[in-house]
């Protein structure tokens, strides 16, 4: 890597959606469903070409085995409307985004993409519990520094930022903008990028995606 890792700070997860006439309460029913139809017949919405949300939904298709076709829309509104419309079958915003909508009553809130169930969203299950075991999608946020930064800066920037995420307040905080703290070692941090970055190369390179 061109930086140094020091530590993961906070993940945000994508949810998965879907229109309130699409016959599925589940992602299992949903899966199911969509193998029943004929394939051009399913699609999903993003945000545009390449986001989260376009390779949550190309995840989806690797690790379940169906077609859906990706509808790429200017933002994020646009996308989620396409899903309330019943345009689209479904798709992945993320969650603070589509939270509100589903209390509501106006879609389907099927599961979260994280890995694992979310502290303030606990009665959602994850796509990985629901059948696609290796699925997680999440936006996460950390601190890195220059690759020649000192072992012993890494360390103490590592402790002084572990410390704050312990803080309830910030803890709190983080909760109300839709956000779990993450933490853990320089080392733990490093290996994570790694591993985001393999999974989605082979994501991207399974699915064709081109930058536009």
């Amino acid at each position: 890597m061109l930086f140094r890792s020091i530590i993961a700070i906070a993940s945000s997860p994508n949810v998965l959606i879907a229109s309130n006439k699409t016959p599925a309460s589940s992602t299992k029913e949903l899966i199911s469903w969509i193998k029943t139809q004929p394939t051009d017949s399913i699609n999903f919405s993003s945000a545009g070409n390449g986001t989260s949300m376009h390779l949550s939904g190309e995840l989806f298709n690797v690790l379940s085995g169906i077609k859906a076709t990706h509808v790429p829309f200017k933002g994020s509104p646009e996308a989620v409307n396409s899903v309330m419309k019943n345009e689209v079958t479904f798709m992945f915003p993320n969650a603070p985004n589509a939270i509100p909508l589903a209390k509501a009553g106006k879609i389907k809130l099927l599961a979260v993409t994280s890995s694992k169930r979310l502290s303030w969203l606990p009665e959602v299950p994850t796509v990985a519990e629901s059948g696609l075991s290796g699925f997680e999608v999440i936006a996460w946020f950390g601190f890195v520094g220059p690759q020649g930064l000192p072992p012993q800066v890494v360390t103490k920037l590592n402790s002084e930022v572990q410390k704050i995420l312990q803080i309830p307040s910030v803890i709190e905080s983080l909760s109300q903008q839709g956000f779990d703290p993450m933490g853990g070692t320089a080392t733990e941090f490093s290996a994570f990028i790694k591993n985001e970055i393999d999974k989605w190369t082979k994501v991207v390179n399974h699915s064709g995606i081109q930058k536009l």
